[in-house]
């Protein structure tokens, strides 16, 4: 092999390597920012005028291997749920493979603000109470990567009134992220 096809070989195996790099994480933030909509809608529904303050670091996926196992999604009876979001979870325990999301790790990273479209506040310890504290995990994607599994907390400073969540989102045909199904994991 002659070096020039060498080197060639070498600028298109990084280049490659780089645009993946680029397009996950444009994907990470383009349904964090389809996440935050929905939450936005939320909490104007809810009459929540408070600011939304966000951890600066993604969260890790608590529990990331024995959440994503077909035990636990068969056998999951956590209140409150509905019955369809029950069917969900099982529309899904057929679909995904369980290995490849408990295998996936996502390291944290620090949130670049400027791509988020809400303008959350910096969460600190020295933020007022009354601003809502948000968490985010990166996304955890199905093999084909057109479903989605975010850790998303809500924490409170007072007991039972925070929340953490696994939300699941789902690609549609036009190739938009669309909320699917929450499944709730735990109550402070």
């Amino acid at each position: 092999m002659t070096m020039k096809r060498y080197i060639f070989i070498m600028f298109l195996s990084f280049f490659t390597t780089f645009s993946n790099a680029q397009s996950i994480k444009n994907k990470d933030y383009e349904i964090i920012n389809q996440l935050t909509n929905d939450l936005k809608k939320d909490y104007k529904s809810a009459f929540i005028k408070a600011p939304l303050a966000l951890h600066i670091k993604s969260l890790n996926f608590n529990n990331q291997s024995s959440f994503f196992t077909k035990e636990t999604f068969d056998s999951y009876t956590y209140t409150p749920i509905s019955s369809s979001d029950k069917k969900k979870i099982m529309k899904l325990s057929e679909k995904v493979d369980f290995k490849y999301l408990a295998d996936q790790n996502r390291d944290t990273l620090n949130w670049d603000f400027t791509r988020l479209v809400y303008p959350f506040k910096k969460y600190n310890e020295n933020l007022p109470e009354e601003k809502f504290r948000l968490g985010f995990s990166l996304p955890i994607y199905s093999v084909d990567q057109n479903i989605a599994f975010i850790f998303h907390t809500i924490p409170c400073q007072h007991a039972g009134c925070g929340a953490t969540v696994v939300k699941v989102y789902k690609k549609t045909s036009c190739g938009k992220w669309k909320m699917y199904l929450n499944i709730p994991v735990g109550f402070d």
